[in-house]
């Protein structure tokens, strides 16, 4: 079967959140299917990695986005309408190319990855079409529109309610729709109900790919020498920089009132401005992006992850319990886990209950290393990879074959 992969980010390297899902249901097509990607990049040096897909990919199709254009028009659509989010990625040049791939190859259905690649579904329409949303990013918004500042807050919320139309009509129009939690597809899922037709809607979570615990057990049976903890992620995300802001300045002092020397590592790529002053907090270290983060995971006493406003499934979670770290995270990101995460996961919401948590950690040694060998089995058992690449490409033959049934 032909498939038509539209990516709104070039899914390799596998290296930050988005991409290792992305990445991970091209490697699973590309097993079953010629796929021909279609993805956008907005860094030049990501040209390098054209060849690895093309040894993946009957096709590659690359079109740069430049993110100062993509920000104008969006703040057009302030304007104009629509969700700033489609038009930021908006291309001419991505839409003459796939009218040039049409004509040359004979497409069967198409599966896209984020909600603003649906409308590169034109001149396809008679095609099935799954698209992995992977949450509803509406509801994301949504939250930043009542924590951001002025105008921002304005902005944030009017996406919100201009991205949760936009869903909406997805879940209605598409074949199928994919979210990476069952609480983020039963939120669509509610929106959709008085729709009067039937929507698939279905829940395929990320997984995490671990490392061999012949490399851990020395790690995993020895003792964090000292009280760090660490936080890891794009550092250029508005979720991420209010994460680390608040274990900054309101969750490390009230810690440091009962451990002095305890330290919070933040560790990820293009951080902001404001990231970086954190590094002027006592005990706290701003890392910005590092070859490798499993040195900081495996000196850290627990992963802090005291994310607000996030949505979904955490990379940084999963990676963390995979490399046997105890993690301490928002409770939301716990049910977002799945049953029986509460007894493997630390949540908290309040600065007091997270320094509560980490004290506890820091003290009690046989409890960090109970939850953390219980955080690596979770993982184990609940999210390895190829269950996902099963269900993924079931749902993909399953909506061609259905669409081929469907009358004329």
């Amino acid at each position: 079967m032909n498939l038509l992969y539209l990516v709104h980010r070039i899914p390799y390297p596998p290296d930050k959140g988005d991409k290792i899902r992305s990445y991970h249901w091209l490697k699973a097509l590309t097993e079953h299917h010629d796929v021909h990607l279609a993805t956008f990049y907005d860094d030049p040096a990501d040209l390098v990695h054209r060849g690895v897909l093309e040894k993946m990919c009957a096709s590659v199709t690359m079109v740069e986005l430049k993110p100062k254009l993509a920000r104008l028009r969006s703040l057009a659509a302030v304007v104009q309408g629509g969700p700033l989010s489609l038009r930021y990625f908006e291309s001419s040049q991505m839409r003459k190319a796939l009218v040039k791939l049409r004509s040359e190859q004979s497409i069967d259905v198409l599966l896209g990855y984020s909600a603003p690649m649906a409308s590169y579904r034109r001149g396809f329409e008679e095609l099935p079409m799954v698209m992995d949303m992977v949450d509803v990013d509406s509801a994301k918004f949504m939250s930043y529109g009542k924590s951001a500042k002025r105008p921002q807050r304005w902005v944030y919320a009017l996406e919100g309610r201009r991205l949760a139309a936009y869903e909406r009509r997805l879940a209605r129009e598409l074949d199928a729709v994919i979210l990476s939690t069952e609480p983020e597809a039963e939120l669509l899922r509610e929106r959709v109900r008085d729709s009067g037709r039937k929507v698939r809607i279905e829940a395929i979570t990320n997984g995490v790919e671990l490392p061999p615990e012949s490399e851990l057990r020395e790690f995993l049976d020895s003792d964090s020498a000292e009280p760090r903890f660490v936080f890891v992620g794009a550092m250029d995300y508005y979720a991420n920089v209010d994460a680390v802001e608040f274990a900054a300045r309101d969750i490390l002092p009230r810690l440091r009132e009962k451990i002095p020397h305890a330290q919070f590592e933040i560790v990820g790529r293009y951080p902001t401005a404001a990231v970086q002053a954190l590094g002027d907090l006592p005990g706290v270290t701003v890392h910005g992006g590092v070859p490798d983060v499993a040195p900081f995971l495996h000196r850290a006493v627990a992963s802090l992850v005291p994310l607000r406003i996030a949505q979904g499934i955490q990379n940084k979670v999963l990676e963390a319990m995979a490399y046997g770290r105890p993690v301490v995270t928002h409770p939301r990101i716990v049910r977002s886990l799945g049953p029986g995460a509460e007894k493997v996961v630390l949540g908290a919401d309040k600065a007091e209950d997270y320094a509560r948590h980490l004290l506890d950690l820091w003290e009690n040694v046989d409890r960090r290393s109970e939850l953390g060998r219980a955080s690596r089995v979770f993982v184990q058992e609940r999210f390895a990879w190829q269950p996902n690449y099963d269900r993924i490409c079931d749902l993909i033959e399953d909506v061609s074959v259905n669409k081929q049934r469907q009358p004329a």
